[in-house]
């Protein structure tokens, strides 16, 4: 045997760096604020239990719900941030990592394991990128922990002959059906390793209503599995339809995203490390994984554990025996066979060994390092310390500081209804949530509530299926004084602009609306519309530091401006939404990442809106909007589409050096002041857009001097009306 398998703490250099890139990776993946849609919530019932509530989801919601099992998943949480805040989440979530990675590498480390440390290497960085939801506090994190726990259960359970790991596993199930949903995966994951080595089906068929015993015992009783089921697989009681525009989604539906691009890897990862002794179990595995990610994408971070579990496995893996896990560990150093007393880790790589190990793991570091540091997907903020922009709760509550609410709300999302408990906990409550809604049979009904209120269809209609629609009478049976809707809903926002529903704020992750008219909200609405036209048509310029949340601290500027460009751009979207376009300009112009794609095709909706408007009131839109629009557009095949909608036969002939053109050019790259100075004065169609720029740079007077020069020089022309329009709506 040589020395280097004899003395395992002397490793191979690339066997170091690999260790070395596992930890930074782990590090990274949990330095992330807290992002997670469902934080609020299962504070809301830690509160809640804490207070006395025995059924907090009973007491948090409007709708009829019976007894939950997961009854304690917001207890620690709750704890963790009364004594210690924040700070208190980040750190248990940084723990959780660090224990799971530290856990995984002494797996890999054993040496009957097969599989070269390259490959496992893969395979615990994807594992840590695809499962990073599981790291958030909230039902996840407890079902990933259970399902650690009791597969190291199941592990000893097939290594002893003793009835200690029966019992162990036992009472893991219980404690994971008491603090996390998804229970039942712990039935498969123990059987899988009990059929190890033969069993008569009764004894697998008897200790399978022994797991099902032990996770009946909560306050659900014998509803806990088949609730937990529910959850896990949502497809068992409702159409994919309708968890589809719940937001189930399989990991697949999108695939760019980071924790998708490493399921991929982790499963090719799992495939290439196992190669040598592939078996039908190990492929039932991967199988069942995939399936389960398939059916909810909360359960991707559990699937991606599984592998990984499987993988780094001793039980379900067979075992190398020593002669052979010596070679396989010289092999894996060295690169090529070694001869009989040969030390290999005390001698540097010489140019006639094999260095591809080294390249692959500067790849594998480099990839790691790129995806973890960078935001998460629909997140705004990449390395931080705190709460991320997307679940920010500073403006929510500031927009029900002054309001008196009564009755319950209608929330679309976990994110809305955890917002609303933990501030208005007693006065207004959530009328459901997309998991007690799917418990309850009524999630149909929900999506559906939120469709109408997206498609405007206000008065009762008849859908498709015969059901009966429509928002009016479903709000005013349930007594609903309020929405609490997401503010990337784009579409639900628009259509509810010309409603009774008004929103109480303009800057919330969630936006709550209320009803015109209503004594506890009215104030609130007359002081936001205020401010609406002052962000519209006043001196209002945004200030990207304002919307920096005092709870979140980020620990580099580059990753700051990446997580300012995502609260403006969200701004912007909802500013545009509520047909605040000059609003939404003015954010535009003030984010430093103006080159950005989603930037520039937002700059381009408000100049296309804001010229058809001009064609609603004059026949044809200005020069201004068109040639914007042309500018900033997607591509260059639009052209034709643009002049049909701004009603231009064509594009007006200038000549290339005319200085009103190159003005349009720097104010489509976002440089008003250079594009002011460009401007002549003696055509109507620069002065008209003088105006326009001078009141999307928050300087109202001045606008509305230029609009009465306008006025003056050309009363005949076309765009007259619309400049007498615009500065009777300027507000000082």
């Amino acid at each position: 045997m040589t020395r280097a398998a004899m003395i395992p703490n002397e490793r191979p250099p690339h066997r170091r760096l690999i260790t070395a890139a596992i930890w930074l990776c782990a590090i990274l993946t949990a330095a992330h604020p807290l992002s997670s849609d469902g934080l609020w919530w299962e504070l809301s019932k830690g509160r809640a239990f804490v207070s006395g509530s025995w059924n907090p989801t009973a007491d948090l919601i409007a709708g009829t719900v019976g007894a939950e099992a997961d009854w304690l998943s917001g207890v620690i949480p709750y704890l963790v941030f009364s004594w210690f805040g924040l700070s208190g989440l980040m750190w248990l979530k940084l723990a959780c990592v660090l224990a799971i990675t530290g856990l995984f590498l002494r797996r890999v480390s054993r040496p009957s394991l097969t599989g070269s440390w390259l490959w496992n290497g893969v395979l615990l960085v994807t594992t840590l990128i695809a499962a990073r939801q599981a790291w958030e506090p909230g039902s996840v994190f407890f079902d990933t922990l259970g399902l650690v726990l009791v597969y190291l259960a199941a592990e000893q359970i097939a290594n002893r002959n003793s009835s200690a790991p029966i019992v162990v596993a036992l009472l893991l199930l219980c404690l994971w059906s008491n603090f996390g949903p998804r229970c039942i995966v712990g039935i498969p994951v123990v059987l899988i390793n009990l059929y190890r080595q033969p069993q008569k089906p009764v004894v697998g068929l008897g200790f399978t209503f022994l797991m099902l015993g032990a996770c009946c015992l909560t306050p659900a009783g014998w509803r806990t599995p088949l609730d937990s089921l529910c959850i896990t697989v949502p497809q068992t009681i409702e159409r994919t339809e309708i968890l589809t525009m719940a937001g189930w989604h399989p990991w697949w539906d999108r695939p760019a995203r980071s924790d998708a691009i490493a399921f991929v890897g982790l499963s090719a990862a799992y495939v290439l490390a196992l190669r040598r002794n592939f078996s039908a179990r190990i492929l039932f595995v991967l199988f069942v994984a995939h399936a389960l990610a398939a059916a909810s994408p909360d359960n991707l971070p559990m699937a991606a554990i599984w592998i990984a579990l499987v993988a780094t496995s001793s039980s379900i893996v067979p075992a190398v025996p020593p002669a052979a896990a010596c070679r396989i560990q010289s092999r894996s150093r060295t690169g090529a066979p070694q001869a009989p007393g040969r030390d290999e880790t005390a001698e540097p790589i010489r140019p006639g060994q094999p260095v591809w190990p080294i390249l692959a793991t500067v790849g594998v570091v480099l990839c790691a390092s790129f995806a973890a540091v960078r935001p998460w997907d629909d997140c705004g903020s990449g390395l931080g310390w705190g709460i991320d922009p997307r679940i920010g709760p500073d403006a929510f509550a500031a927009s029900l500081a002054e309001v008196s609410f009564e009755g319950n709300a209608h929330c679309v999302g976990l994110r809305e209804a955890g917002l609303l408990s933990w501030h208005e906990a007693r006065a207004m409550r959530p009328y459901d949530t997309p998991t007690t809604a799917l418990l309850n049979r009524r999630l149909r009904e929900h999506v559906l509530l939120t469709r109408d209120l997206s498609d405007r269809w206000q008065i009762p209609h008849r859908r498709a299926d015969g059901s009966w629609g429509g928002w009016w009478t479903v709000l005013r049976d349930r007594g609903t004084t309020a929405l609490v809707v997401p503010s990337e809903d784009l579409r639900l926002v628009e259509s509810l602009e010309p409603t009774i529903w008004k929103p109480l704020s303009l800057n919330a992750v969630s936006l709550v609306y209320g009803k015109a008219g209503d004594p506890g909200c009215t104030r609130q609405i007359v002081e936001t519309l205020s401010v609406r036209q002052m962000v519209d048509r006043g001196v209002w310029t945004y200030q990207p530091s304002s919307e920096e949340s005092s709870s979140t601290v980020e620990f580099l500027a580059w990753f700051r401006e990446g997580s300012t460009t995502f609260q403006g751009l969200r701004l912007a979207r909802v500013f545009r939404a509520m047909q605040m376009h000059i609003g939404s300009l003015k954010v535009l112009h003030s984010l430093s990442d103006s080159s950005q794609d989603a930037v520039r095709e937002e700059f381009y909706a408000n100049q296309l809106a804001l010229g058809y408007q001009e064609r609603l009131r004059v026949g044809r839109s200005s020069e201004l909007r068109l040639r914007s629009s042309l500018l900033a557009g997607p591509r260059d095949s639009i052209r034709p589409e643009v002049q049909e909608i701004l009603s231009w036969p064509a594009a007006p002939d200038v000549p290339p050096d005319d200085r009103f053109r190159q003005a349009i050019r720097l104010y489509v790259e976002r440089d008003i002041t250079a594009a002011l100075a460009e401007l002549p004065e003696d055509r109507p169609e620069a002065l008209y857009a003088k105006a326009q720029l001078l009141l999307e740079a928050g300087e109202p007077r001045t606008a509305q001097t230029v609009l009465r020069d306008f006025l003056e020089k050309f009363p005949d022309h076309r765009l007259s009306a619309m400049a007498q329009i615009l500065a009777a709506s300027l507000v000082f």
